[in-house]
């Protein structure tokens, strides 16, 4: 995963036959702070989720715990993933400076004319090509749709789409969440670059909380929010993250049993 991965990269000096090793100061820093993270990510709190009996539980309880393709002694989803537990109340949740930026963002957006309601992708399928289409990179790294794993998941009844929408109906940004066992996971996340800067992504995060919360209250099994890797992203990723509420943690997964 990417947030491992970044304490594998190697840093080079220059060295040849006869002479002695010549080392940039960075090296040391590098080296250290790799250290650093290493130590901050074990140490991180560990939490157990089990895993629906589902076919998606089924599915990710592989895929979470499935060797890195190149890090083989890492396991998917499982160091450093941003958790936080369903909150009691939408008030709880919103209360408090940490929540400060998500707030004064949702007022932006919602001022703006924004406005979050669950939605079927095949009726704003335009619109989800030109949000994937309104930036080439995001998080530093190449933007790449998938179309064909995207058709197959919107025809999957378990994927939930929640949308942002503008005054004029089109679709500015959503998330797809899957919920099994004890977890609800927003597999998607993403909104058109040109609204940014209008809060929506924070709009987007504090209805998607809402509607957990309430269903929680009314029988919903799952306990834990996932957003995705934590460290693996952007100083600016990191800080909304924190913003909504999620923490890193390292996670153990189970999965529930099926007598």
């Amino acid at each position: 995963m990417p947030a491992i991965a970044t304490l594998t990269s190697s840093e080079s000096g220059a060295s040849g036959h006869g002479r002695a090793l010549l080392v940039r100061p960075s090296f040391f820093f590098s080296a250290r702070r790799r250290l650093e993270l290493l130590y901050e990510i074990w140490n991180l709190p560990r939490v157990a989720i089990t895993l629906g009996k589902d076919r998606e539980g089924s599915a990710f309880y592989r895929w979470f715990t499935s060797r890195h393709p190149r890090l083989l002694l890492i396991r998917f989803k499982t160091w450093g993933i941003a958790l936080q537990p369903v909150p009691t109340t939408l008030k709880e949740y919103l209360k408090g400076k940490e929540r400060q930026a998500l707030r004064t963002n949702m007022g932006h957006s919602k001022r703006a004319g924004f406005t979050a309601r669950s939605f079927d992708p095949r009726a704003h399928y335009q619109d989800i090509l030109d949000i994937y289409a309104s930036s080439s990179v995001r998080q530093g790294r190449p933007v790449v749709f998938d179309q064909p794993s995207f058709d197959a998941m919107i025809g999957q009844d378990t994927s939930r789409f929640y949308g942002l929408f503008a005054s004029d109906g089109t679709l500015t940004a959503f998330t797809s969440l899957v919920v099994t066992g004890e977890l609800a996971w927003t597999k998607i996340f993403i909104g058109h670059t040109a609204a940014l800067h209008s809060g929506i992504m924070y709009h987007l995060m504090a209805d998607l909380i809402e509607r957990l919360i309430d269903e929680r209250q009314h029988g919903g099994a799952f306990t834990q929010i996932m957003f995705d890797a934590f460290y693996g992203n952007t100083e600016g990723m990191r800080y909304f993250i924190r913003r909504c509420g999620f923490a890193p943690c390292n996670v153990t997964w189970r999965l529930a049993r099926t007598d």
